[in-house]
């Protein structure tokens, strides 16, 4: 006769759980990294020409980025009392739970972009500078999603070299507009600095991702 423990199979099935839903984390983050790099693409699209979605979509993106980051936080929250996690999962659940609020400031700021993109900014070349700018933090966060995906545990390194093409633009938009500010109307040059700090924003949390990765492979942040 074999002996089972009493609530051996109510045990197997809760562990079986746990290990099923930690498995989720990871591509629910994955998810919400491209929602929110969606988001950018559009606030770049209006940057651009004008041509990306209405005020009224980008809010509606953005509630739907919250709405999922914090089923993800409350999935992490509730895994930790399950069980005790070991060394590896506490890992990765912590890791998961920066992630997410780096991806939620992203699609935040994302937002911002758009929302200023359709206010007055200065002619051309400045806008094509901050259009350059916004395409280069694109190209970043681009990076970055994949990087997810793929679970590249060095991918900080190559993020952070990405980031400082984006702080390049930012910093030689910086310079142009405190010397071009002064000799017209300050509300355009106000709202093409606020676009341009938002995109340098984007890039720091998009290199913030990268790291929590290296954290999750078990180095440092």
């Amino acid at each position: 006769m074999v002996y089972e423990a009493p609530g051996w199979d109510a045990l197997l099935a809760r562990i079986s759980a746990y290990d099923r839903r930690l498995r989720q984390l990871t591509p629910a983050a994955v998810q919400l990294a491209a929602r929110s790099h969606a988001m950018l693409a559009e606030a770049v699209r209006v940057l651009e020409d004008g041509s990306g979605a209405g005020e009224a979509e980008i809010r509606a993106a953005d509630r739907r980025v919250d709405a999922d980051a914090a089923a993800i936080t409350d999935s992490v929250l509730e895994l930790m009392s399950l069980q005790q996690p070991d060394p590896d999962d506490l890992r990765t659940m912590a890791a998961v739970l920066r992630i997410v609020r780096e991806l939620e400031r992203i699609a935040d700021y994302a937002g911002h972009v758009a929302a200023y993109a359709r206010r007055p900014l200065p002619g051309q070349p400045w806008r094509a500078q901050l259009a350059a700018l916004g395409r280069s933090t694109l190209d970043l966060v681009d990076r970055m999603v994949t990087s997810l995906s793929g679970g590249e545990a060095g991918a900080a390194r190559a993020l952070a070299a990405a980031d400082d093409e984006v702080d390049r633009r930012y910093h030689a938009l910086e310079e142009a507009w405190n010397r071009a500010s002064a000799d017209g109307s300050p509300g355009p040059w106000v709202n093409l600095a606020l676009i341009a700090r938002e995109l340098e924003r984007i890039g720091d949390h998009a290199v913030n991702v990268g790291r929590m990765l290296t954290f999750a492979a078990g180095g440092r942040s």
